[in-house]
């Protein structure tokens, strides 16, 4: 059992987990190709066709979320459905991914951000770099055993973060008051800073995410 949701294995035995985390690689290729190709119009339409056919395939299965993980506990280990989540999923297609460790003292993340990420010509959409944030500093509290919940952020672009680049992200723990956890962040390209980020996380009681997962479920959740 993993340490925590986030806590991904590196390799997997053969089995559903390590296919469909193949496929989201895949897919993620193909993402990559759909926003650069200027194919043809005729081979476009080709691929279409394939891409529609495979959906048809797959959408005759039982599908499953994390919050389906939450509010059943039999669906199956929690960690195995956080494998599906937006930035660091690597059974997530969207997710660029980030991979993400914690030494005791720093939180180091490394990133590369495709041209599906791009924003301004040639840069990461800053409002990525935001979820980029959000996410590190969120794990930088629950690799610390405290599952907490974002209250602000703050961010300082300070230099344009470049696409298809490698970025490594830093993060720590700056003060803890009761609840509240002040947490920093800083982003690099190269040895460049480029975003600098500050975040308050509000420390969550027991039982508080069963609480959030019972308000967000709809009847069809049940």
């Amino acid at each position: 059992m993993s340490e925590h949701f986030f806590d991904f294995p590196a390799e997997l035995p053969p089995g559903a987990w390590a296919e469909k985390r193949r496929l989201a690689a895949a897919i993620r290729e193909l993402i990559a190709q759909c926003v650069t190709s200027e194919a043809s119009a005729e081979v476009l339409a080709a691929a279409s066709a394939q891409v529609r056919g495979v959906v048809a395939q797959l959408g005759g299965h039982p599908s499953g979320t994390l919050l389906d993980a939450f509010t059943n506990k039999t669906v199956g280990d929690i960690t195995r459905f956080a494998d599906r989540q937006t930035m660091i999923g690597l059974c997530n297609p969207i997710s660029p991914p980030m991979t993400m460790s914690d030494d005791g003292q720093l939180v180091t993340a490394y990133v590369n951000f495709g041209p599906a990420f791009e924003g301004a010509p040639g840069c990461v959409h800053g409002g990525l770099l935001a979820a980029a944030f959000d996410q590190v500093l969120g794990y930088l509290n629950v690799s610390r055993k405290v599952g907490a919940m974002t209250a602000t952020l703050n961010l300082q672009y300070r230099r344009p973060t470049p696409i298809n680049k490698p970025l490594r992200m830093e993060a720590r723990i700056e003060r803890v008051e009761g609840k509240k956890r002040w947490v920093s962040g800083k982003m690099f390209s190269g040895d460049e800073l480029t975003v600098e980020a500050e975040g308050l996380f509000i420390a969550l009681e027991a039982g508080k995410v069963d609480k959030i997962v019972a308000r967000v479920r709809t009847p069809e959740d049940t």
